[in-house]
This record gives C-alpha cells, structure tokens and sequence, in this order.
C-alpha cells in the first residue's frame, strides 16, 4: 500500500508527475478498492483529490472514464449495502463514489466524450441514490466525512446540468430532494446548502416557478410522534432558509418565495 499511497502524494505534489499507462491502470485498482477507506486520510485527502486531478487534468482515457463509471455506479460501489439502514463503513464507499462520478459528469459536461446512454445511466443512478440512502451521517468521529446527502447531492446536480440531462426527469429529481429532507435525522452539517444546489440546477433547466412552489407545499413534517415531527420540521426550515437565501441569483420565482414568506410570517 505505501508505494501507491508515495504514488498518489507525488503526483499531487508535483504539476509534471506523469504516469507510465500500466502504472495507471494499476493505480485505479487500488484507488478503487480503497474508494472508502476508512482513513480519511487515504480516502479523503489522497484518492479522492488524486482522482479529482486525474479526470479535470485529461490524465484518463475515454476508456478509463467509462470503466471508472461502470464500476462506481454498480452493486459494489454507489449501491453497495445500501438497503441496510444500519449504520456501517459501506456508506464511505457510496459517497465516495458518488463524489468521483459528480466530477466525471462535470468535467464531461463541457467536454463530451462520453456516450450519452452513459451519461444518462449516471443521472438515473444519482436519482435512484438519494431516493435509496439511508445512512444520513454527515461527520464521523475518526472516519471523517461520510456526508451522503451532501455527496449524492453533488452528484446529482452535476447530473442535471449536463447537456443529456431529460427535462422529464424533473419531478424525479424533485422526489429525491424531497425524500432526503422528510427524514428525522436532523441535519447539522450544510446538507440543506448542498441539496439547493439541486434546486438551482433544475432552475437553470427551466423549472417553472409554479412547478417549484407546488412542490415546496409539498414538504409537510406529518408524523404521529412529536419528536421525529420535529426533526423533520428542523429540516424543512433550514431547507426553506438556505432556498430563500438563494433567491437573489433568481428572478420570476415570486410564488415560491412568497410561499416560503407566508408559511413563516406567524
């Protein structure tokens, strides 16, 4: 492990770093099988920042990018363990994964190489995602950021604002949204800044106003117990205050901040 990890140092270290083609290949193994380390460290600092340096950079072949998707995006990886709502280290993987595909559909998102039925099998998956996770942890004592919703976020608003991106799919991406802020995890660590990233995207893909404050009436905490009524009420307030916060970059959305300035004006 230590060469790989002097590897990855060094190339991030140094502009000139170059690697040798069989060298890479052999790296992404690695990076891939430690996608979620439990070192944030290895993790975080160094395979994450590698991987955001290798794709941005054009260090990657076509080939290497579409084998990169097809495995963040499988079983093993975006999905892995995920219909387990106990809290376990396979959420670091899920995250992370989501973290290297967001930056694949960025970078792609301006300079197209990749199939479309490819891309688009990334924008479902990141719809599918959100709608699935249920380990809502966003800092881990020891492990790092785990940050699932924040992370899926990421993913799926990069999603949105690629070309191939379906404007059908708008309800979808709103479902998603949804179903993260209606959880009683209380939300401590920026999740609701992350998720308006969603909203703004779909805005810049032409989401009527009347669309968007239909939905937000939607986002009601109904529950029977007054505790997890409340969590989610925490939620849905700091999502209402991060999107209101928002609207200066907007303009022609006047029904949806009203809807938000009357459900608080009492």
């Amino acid at each position: 492990m230590q060469t790989y990890i002097n590897d990855m140092q060094e190339f991030l270290d140094k502009d000139t770093y170059k690697f040798r083609a069989e060298q890479l290949d052999i790296l992404i193994e690695f990076m891939l099988n430690h996608i979620g380390d439990t070192n944030p460290g290895i993790r975080d600092r160094l395979i994450y920042n590698c991987f955001v340096k290798l794709i941005l950079e054009d260090h990657l072949t076509v080939q290497q990018m579409e084998y990169l998707i097809k495995t963040c995006v499988s079983e093993r990886y975006l999905f892995l363990n995920i219909e387990d709502e106990t809290k376990r280290d396979s959420v670091f993987t899920r995250t992370f994964s989501a973290l290297v595909l967001a930056v694949i559909l960025h970078k792609d998102a301006t300079h197209r190489k990749l199939s479309d039925k490819l891309v688009s099998r990334v924008i479902q998956a990141s719809i599918k995602y959100l709608l699935s996770e249920h380990d809502y942890r966003g800092y881990v004592q020891g492990k790092g950021w785990a940050h699932s919703v924040a992370h899926g976020s990421d993913l799926l608003a990069n999603g949105i604002l690629h070309p191939v991106f379906n404007k059908n799919d708008i309800t979808a991406c709103l479902r998603a949204v949804r179903e993260c802020i209606l959880v009683e995890y209380a939300y401590i660590d920026d999740e609701d800044e992350r998720l308006i990233q969603v909203i703004e995207a779909l805005i810049d893909k032409d989401m009527k106003d009347m669309e968007l404050r239909d939905w937000m009436e939607s986002l009601q905490a109904e529950h029977k117990n007054p505790y997890t009524k409340y969590r989610i009420e925490w939620n849905v307030k700091r999502f209402h205050y991060s999107l209101y916060m928002a609207w200066s970059k907007h303009k022609g959305f006047s029904m949806s901040q009203q809807a938000i300035s009357d459900r608080y004006s009492t």
